[in-house]
């Protein structure tokens, strides 16, 4: 995407999670923002729009994943494996639970992907192939 269309995107994700009445319309617009800002390099915007989202039911682990790839962008390898070891325990559908595992193994590792580029994995086993060719 070029940054005209993501900066479209955010502009419409931000209008439906700022007025939609529905709770999980909300949510799923605010995860969905969040990735657009990440994907823009301003994982702070990313943060601060997913800490309004603080009642994530659902959505709490998809929450956690994001906010942990916002702080790898950042460089917080720490605060990015706190994350996804959050998302990892609250479980729940959203969650990739072979691609998280491979995110938490990378940090533990030293060797970690960029989200992004794990994130474009899709299954457990197109993550493992992601992970032995970054090896």
């Amino acid at each position: 995407m070029d940054e005209a269309q993501l900066d479209h995107a955010a502009s419409e994700l931000g209008a439906v999670a700022e007025h939609s009445k529905d709770r999980d319309l909300v949510l799923v617009a605010r995860l969905r923002l969040a990735r657009v800002q990440i994907a823009q390099n301003k994982p702070d915007s990313a943060l601060a729009t997913l800490g309004a989202a603080s009642d994530a039911g659902a959505f709490a682990a998809r929450c956690h994943e994001v906010r942990g790839d916002a702080y790898y962008s950042k460089g917080d390898k720490a605060a990015a494996l706190t994350e996804y070891r959050s998302a990892q325990s609250a479980g729940g559908e959203g969650t990739e639970s072979g691609l998280l595992q491979l995110k938490i193994a990378d940090l533990l590792n030293g060797a970690a992907p960029p989200p992004a580029t794990a994130a474009a994995a899709s299954t457990p086993a197109s993550a493992a192939a992601a992970s032995a060719a970054a090896k």
